[in-house]
């Protein structure tokens, strides 16, 4: 893996930041004005700048919630297991506590992680609300000129002082 650096005039690697915004859908809006303007969108990318966001965080994160939940499950498991016991006083008392506890880690596990992915893996993890997401439209080197003029009069800017959709 590559690490690129960005220098001070905006480029980074092979690439031309245009904008940063805090929302796809200002991201993609940029897009749109280039190809609406004639640009080859095939020469531009839209990256996802979250540090946290790659697959490998992305799986330890839900093994981590898989787990959590395999725990809660386990212990409310025992506990039905004992209040089973309590109320059916002739069954086997290790096959039932046995039993609840891998019922209950299994059903937790699974629960963990439908709720990981159905949150999307969205928690506060004590940044701005405005860091949380951010996007950047970027360029091939090669094609600067061509996005300047696809953006019009709005090439003159510099990429920091192009509308950030909000």
């Amino acid at each position: 893996m590559t690490t690129q650096v960005r220098t001070a005039d905006h480029s980074v690697g092979d690439f031309y930041r245009l904008g940063e915004f805090t929302a796809y859908p200002d991201a993609a809006n940029l897009l749109h004005r280039l190809y609406e303007g004639g640009f080859p969108v095939l020469r531009a990318r839209i990256l996802d700048l979250h540090p946290s966001r790659g697959e490998r965080s992305d799986w330890l994160l839900a093994g981590r919630a898989a787990l959590i939940g395999a725990g809660l499950g386990a212990w409310l498991g025992l506990l039905a297991g004992l209040v089973l016991l309590l109320v059916l006083p002739g069954l086997a008392w290790l096959d039932v506590v046995l039993g609840a506890l891998l019922i209950g880690a299994a059903a937790g596990g699974v629960l963990g992680l439908i709720i990981h992915e159905g949150t999307d893996a969205r928690r506060d993890r004590g940044e701005p609300a405005a860091d949380r997401y951010r996007y950047a439209v970027e360029v091939e080197t090669a094609y600067i000129a061509d996005a300047a003029r696809a953006l019009g009069d709005r090439a003159a800017r510099t990429p920091t002082q192009l509308p950030t959709g909000r």
